[in-house]
């Protein structure tokens, strides 16, 4: 009837946008943005309906322009972060994410967004680095990371030898491989990889710090001091960093108490405080301890102040290894190379100094998207930024329910399940109308096999948030693998529509179309998802759609494609075990 009616053709759009159908939503708010560009609501679901849609390079002019009408709106803010950060501008996002923490009156949560916000930093760059770079070694040292994050030390052995055999000269790779050896209890294996990064690095200061917990486990006391006065010449505000994890590995109590003995008897230093700090820790002497660690700091902030005065801003303090003066050198510089750049960033890491570490990685990388080595550095130091943001938030709010989240997220990823569950419900009494502390219990049960409780919590989830794609997914596979298709059918169709990019939801629903007769719509899922098949599996249920549909030739070449697929993981997988044979 009014077809130039502004105000109902975005009300269809939004409308169109709240049951997940994006691209009519994108036509009418489109329309209405024409007509009338300096609408806040036109402007921001036209930039959310971009992003589910997949085109955030599209939906960025939409959320700044959201953002010029209104500078303070938080869900625009976010969205846009969200799509500067699909676009790889991280340095961008990252500062996006930090302005809506620091404007956010809840810290607790401001501290729990923040972090998360920094993981997804640190997945986006770890999932460029495996589209990118598959087989560099700096992709196969950050496979290594990963793994030895899980626990799966062998496996992240096997991941660090293939980069050395790619970049055998790559500064930290062997003393990467000697942590996870030594924590797979390897310690002579460890022992010699240390060695070989010291030999072609001397100033490595974590090669020099794992040397020294090695020492600890042998119990060489004056190797392992010899090691320490080593960093504490290049660098005591890395040592203060390092003190509080110092050691990693389980020294027994017995020969702590007898390293203790052999170091009282020495002239007191630096070196010996740092060690004796650790060691009384270990040996049950908690007070000596905490003298022992308040002293050392004392004495590293002391030899901080005075390096300070006496920093010379010159090239030669970072070629002579002196990492707070090499820093002072760099940031008083005009203009840095690429490769000053990188300097700077790393020792800014080593320094403990994360978020300017995270910007001059993100400047690097700006620069030259081609750089590998660059986007490694970039997901360290937002994982890093994401621990300093969890630890802020369990020590300033312990018992908030974000804190009880947070550590039921980290025992969950550490597979320990029962523990995490507890801390799941410790959140939800706290905040019983999330729907995502929901949503991850259900998660938790239905990992568990314990299927009522899980559905539970799942249906609670999408009371709270019908739109819920994750609710949706879950509860979908779970009527699916319960052989009742039927039913998945609609909750998985509902989780595609409202994420489109929800690609594990995909496999599950072309089984269900497959069990019910319609392998043409199953063989589209599975089109859509087979870029996530590691072993073959979804390339055969590929082959058994294009089969019950009639297409021979594909199916053919979706079966030679699963076979192969299984044969690489295979090998893979039998070197691994072999790797771990021979060790």
């Amino acid at each position: 009837l009014r077809p130039d009616l502004v105000a109902a053709r975005v009300n269809l759009g939004l409308a169109y946008h709240a049951v997940g159908d994006y691209q009519l939503a994108v036509a009418d708010l489109r329309q209405a943005d024409e007509e009338n560009p300096h609408l806040l609501a036109t402007n921001l679901f036209l930039g959310l309906s971009y992003m589910k849609l997949g085109f955030p390079e599209k939906a960025i002019p939409a959320l700044n322009q959201a953002l010029m009408i209104d500078p303070s709106n938080r869900e625009a803010k976010r969205a846009l972060a969200t799509a500067e950060l699909a676009e790889y501008q991280y340095g961008k996002a990252a500062a996006q994410f930090r302005k809506l923490a620091a404007a956010d009156p809840d810290k607790a949560d401001a501290w729990f967004a923040l972090g998360q916000d920094y993981l997804e930093l640190a997945k986006r760059s770890t999932a460029q680095m495996t589209a990118q770079f598959p087989n560099s070694a700096w992709a196969l040292r950050l496979a290594g990371d990963v793994l030895g994050e899980r626990r799966a030390w062998n496996d992240a052995a096997f991941a660090y030898r293939k980069a050395l055999a790619a970049d055998p000269a790559q500064r930290g790779l062997h003393a990467a491989l000697a942590r996870s050896l030594v924590h797979g209890g390897k310690t002579e294996e460890a022992a010699a990889e240390y060695k070989a990064e010291i030999s072609h690095y001397p100033f490595e200061e974590p090669a020099l710090l794992g040397w020294a917990e090695i020492q600890l486990l042998k119990g060489n006391t004056h190797l392992a001091l010899d090691a320490i006065a080593s960093i504490w010449k290049l660098s005591p505000l890395f040592l203060a960093q390092a003190l509080a994890g110092f050691p990693e590995i389980s020294v027994p109590a017995a020969q702590a108490r007898r390293m203790c003995s052999e170091l009282e008897q020495l002239p007191t230093s630096p070196g010996r405080e740092f060690l004796l700090s650790a060691l009384y820790r270990i040996s049950g002497e908690s007070s000596r301890a905490d003298k022992e660690r308040l002293s050392f700091l004392r004495d590293a902030k002391a030899a901080s102040a005075s390096n300070a005065d006496r920093v010379v801003l010159a090239q030669s303090s970072c070629e002579q290894h002196q990492e707070r003066a090499c820093v002072e050198f760099l940031e008083s510089q005009r203009q840095l190379s690429l490769g000053g750049l990188m300097r700077l960033a790393r020792t800014l890491l080593m320094l403990g100094q994360n978020e300017p570490a995270s910007e001059a990685f993100a400047s690097v990388y700006a620069q030259n998207q081609r750089s590998s080595e660059a986007i490694y550095w970039l997901s360290q130091s937002y994982l890093r930024l994401a621990d300093d943001c969890f630890n802020q938030l369990t020590a300033s709010y312990p018992n908030s329910w974000r804190a009880h989240e947070l550590k039921g997220e980290s025992l969950h990823a550490r597979q320990e399940n029962k523990e995490a569950i507890v801390e799941y419900q410790a959140a939800e009494q706290l905040r019983p109308d999330d729907a995502r502390i929901h949503q991850s219990l259900g998660e938790l049960f239905l990992d568990g096999n314990q299927i009522d409780p899980g559905k539970s919590e799942l249906e609670t989830a999408l009371r709270l948030n019908p739109a819920d794609a994750r609710s949706l997914f879950l509860l979908g596979q779970l009527y699916v693998n319960e052989r009742e298709p039927a039913k998945g059918i609609p909750y998985l169709e509902a989780a595609l529509r409202y994420e489109p990019s929800l690609i594990e939801a995909r496999p599950a629903l072309g089984k269900a179309y497959l069990k019910v007769g319609k392998p043409d719509l199953a063989a589209a899922q599975f089109e859509q998802s087979v870029s996530i098949d590691r072993y073959g599996d979804l390339h055969y249920l590929l082959f058994e759609a294009y089969r019950d549909a009639g297409k021979p030739e594909l199916a053919s070449r979706a079966l030679a494609q699963s076979q192969e697929l299984r044969r690489k993981s295979a090998a893979d997988d039998q070197a691994r075990l072999h790797l771990a044979d021979q060790k």
